[in-house]
């Protein structure tokens, strides 16, 4: 049967599916039927090229891990290495520095000398040959005893110091080891070795492993204690019914002499010793060993003009009235002869009579000028004395005299002066009023041609109520010189020129409330916070500061309750320490103020030079200041303060030692201040009442420190 032709039909091409692998793969598509036929395909060239790539990849990696290993390995190993050199290093240099400064000690003590600097260049080479010596040995013996076997000999070179001393060795596994005793006294052990290598052979040489130690004696072991003696605050004492002095004269540390006023009765002692530190008379000192000397010689004088002590010549000059010439004048005592002064103990210029129950002498000073000593009577006439000789130098009628001063037989009213460059400024009192007057020293003539007059309106005893000073700018500076009547409120100053008069208000109105009769003086210091007038009261029991630089009070002391029987009625002062004033008052009272507190001094302070201590090895060093632990426990605080160098540093001494080696090689000496505050008792007294020492030493155990 013949079919009848068709045409052929012409299907579309149709994927079913395809897969193609990174590799290779196959292809598939339908045919005529619908069915899936099969074929391999041929790769890309690139994809031929890639074939086997991950395999090089991978072990390009493995083998960058395995040195990595390799060299972390050894990196290892050498910073152990590292690490044992050092601590044998260390060890080595702390053995060495010990034997070479115990060699040089033992070999000071062979020959009979104390320190380095006492050989002789000789003896000093001999000493560093046996002490490098000494130190090589323990180096080594450190060194082996840590497991390093040495056999060779080193190769030793010494010097004197501070020229440098070496030795060199080889271990037998191949350390160098070098010592040196270097140009600070120091043992130095540098210890070298190739580092041991395991894998990293083939990328890198192992690398020359040094490590040093260093070792010094921080303190030498030098024995140069020194004591350093602190003084107690001087708090005051009483010696009741002996005078009253209008002193105190202070004699070296210990000493507070007075001249006591207003003396006539027989055998009731003029001059008095007191002992700040026994709180009583002077031991040894006096008539009878009592730190009185009982004479009826001298009638002394009634106002607070302070004598005069010179501790060069170690005398006491003071006005006085001869009792068996009627002369007034200036006498002389002799504080370490005991006695008065020989061949001649006075120099009479003026007549003077008895006046009133007192024996009041109408004679002041002595001021001390270009070597001599000058004295002003009432009537404005002035002396001069020789004090070595103890003979008259000259006598002169200053500018007072004729300007209605009265003479030296009428009222008992005494003169006021003080000494500024090559002048005496001074106030004498007359029914005119108070006279400011001026004498040039040097020229021995009036400074003015002239006086200046305030009359307030005097009475008999109106010199009572007087207070007489220097007056200062609020820069410090001396600007004239002044008279407060603090019972009558007023005042008057003079220029230091004469020309001008001013009322100094802030000053007398501050006084003024604090007095009721009779007051004191008025005593000017140069403290640290500037010119400073104290004024005792007197009767009122109080006395008062005054600072010049900012023209204002700075504090009242009410001695009522400063004293232990509230009583003292305060005469005369004087700077006993930077902070501390002392006071005499009624009945040789003793008292003491704080130069900025007014009350009862707690603090002491001492300065003085410190110098280094020599080492066993002929250096210079600081040692350490420390309290002991029985003053330490008395006190509130102790600062120290050590400058040098342009350096200054602080230290509290109740914290423990104060180390000074930061000012080692500086040159001496350095400056210490220390300042220390006592703690009071339950009844206000001072706990601190002994003197103490700081003890300045170098003489504990030696501190070894390794690098």
């Amino acid at each position: 049967m013949n079919w009848p032709k068709r045409p052929i039909q012409s299907w579309p091409a149709r994927a079913v599916g395809t897969f193609r692998p990174y590799l290779g793969g196959y292809s598939a598509s339908p045919n005529l039927l619908g069915t899936n036929v099969t074929r391999f395909t041929t790769l890309p060239a690139r994809a031929r090229e890639e074939r086997g790539a991950i395999l090089i990849l991978t072990a390009l990696v493995m083998i960058i891990l395995l040195l990595i290993a390799a060299l972390a390995t050894d990196l290892g190993a050498w910073y152990r290495q590292g690490q044992e050199q050092q601590r044998a290093a260390d060890v080595a240099s702390l053995n060495g520095v010990q034997a070479h400064d115990a060699s040089l000690k033992a070999y000071y003590d062979a020959n009979g000398v104390t320190g380095y600097s006492s050989l002789t260049d000789p003896q000093k080479a001999d000493a560093e040959d046996q002490a490098f010596q000494d130190a090589v040995n323990s180096v080594l013996g450190a060194l082996a005893a840590g497991g390093m076997n040495i056999t060779d000999v080193p190769v030793i070179t010494t010097a004197i110091p501070p020229a440098e001393s070496t030795a060199t060795v080889t271990a037998v596994d191949g350390t160098s080891i070098v010592i040196t005793r270097t140009a600070t006294n120091a043992i130095t052990v540098n210890v070298g070795r190739q580092g041991d290598q395991y894998f990293s052979n083939f990328v890198r040489d192992a690398p020359e492993i040094t490590r040093e130690g260093s070792a010094v004696i921080s303190n030498c072991n030098a024995d140069c204690s020194r004591d350093i003696e602190i003084e107690p605050p001087f708090p005051g004492f009483e010696a009741s019914g002996k005078g009253d002095g209008f002193g105190p004269l202070l004699r070296g540390d210990t000493q507070i002499w007075a001249v006591n006023h207003h003396i006539r009765g027989s055998g009731q002692g003029n001059i008095v010793c007191m002992d700040r530190n026994t709180e009583d008379f002077c031991a040894g000192v006096g008539n009878d060993g009592t730190g009185l000397f009982s004479t009826d010689r001298f009638d002394t004088h009634n106002r607070p003009i302070p004598e005069y002590i010179d501790n060069d010549r170690d005398r006491i000059y003071f006005a006085g009235r001869d009792r068996s010439t009627g002369m007034a004048g200036l006498a002389c005592f002799d504080m370490a002869a005991g006695g008065f002064c020989s061949p001649n103990d006075f120099v009479g210029f003026w007549a003077q009579p008895v006046v009133n129950w007192s024996a009041i002498v109408s004679v002041v000073g002595p001021w001390e000028w270009n070597g001599n000593l000058y004295i002003l009577a009432q009537d404005g006439q002035l002396g001069c004395v020789n004090p070595d000789t103890m003979t008259a130098c000259g006598t002169w009628n200053t500018d007072a005299v004729g300007s209605g001063v009265a003479d030296l037989s009428g009222r008992p009213r005494v003169s006021w002066g003080q000494v500024h460059n090559n002048r005496l400024y001074m106030i004498n009192t007359s029914d005119a009023g108070s006279i400011f007057h001026c004498w040039d020293l040097a020229s021995q003539s009036g400074c003015w041609g002239g006086v200046q007059t305030y009359n307030s309106g005097m009475s008999w005893y109106s010199d009572d109520d007087y207070l007489n000073t220097l007056s200062y700018t609020t820069s410090g500076d001396v600007n004239g010189f002044c008279r407060v009547d603090p019972i009558g409120n007023w005042g008057r100053c003079v220029n230091l020129s004469g020309t001008s008069m001013w009322e100094p208000t802030n000053l007398y109105n501050y006084v003024t409330p604090h007095a009721v009769s009779w007051v004191g003086g008025a005593f000017t210091f140069d403290t640290a916070y500037g010119p400073r007038t104290y004024m005792t009261l007197g009767n009122a029991n109080k006395s008062v500061c005054f600072d010049w630089l900012t023209n204002s009070g700075c504090g009242v002391a009410d001695h009522w309750t400063l004293a232990p029987d509230g009583w003292t009625r305060p005469y005369g002062l004087a700077l006993i320490t930077d902070d501390c004033i002392v006071g005499l008052g009624h009945d040789s009272r003793y008292f003491t103020l704080g130069v900025d507190t007014m009350e009862t001094c707690t603090s002491s302070t001492v300065s003085t030079d410190v110098y280094p201590c020599e080492c066993g090895d002929g250096t210079f060093r600081y040692g350490v200041l420390e309290l002991p632990a029985e003053l330490l426990a008395v006190l509130n605080s102790a600062d120290a303060t050590v400058t040098g160098g342009g350096t200054t540093i602080t230290g509290n001494l109740m914290d423990g030692p104060f180390d000074l080696s930061p000012f080692n090689g500086v040159a001496a000496p350095l400056e210490l201040t220390i300042l220390v505050d006592s703690k009071l008792n339950s009844d206000g007294s001072l706990a601190w009442r002994e003197p103490y020492s700081a003890q300045l030493a170098l003489t504990v155990q030696p501190t070894l420190t390794g690098n």
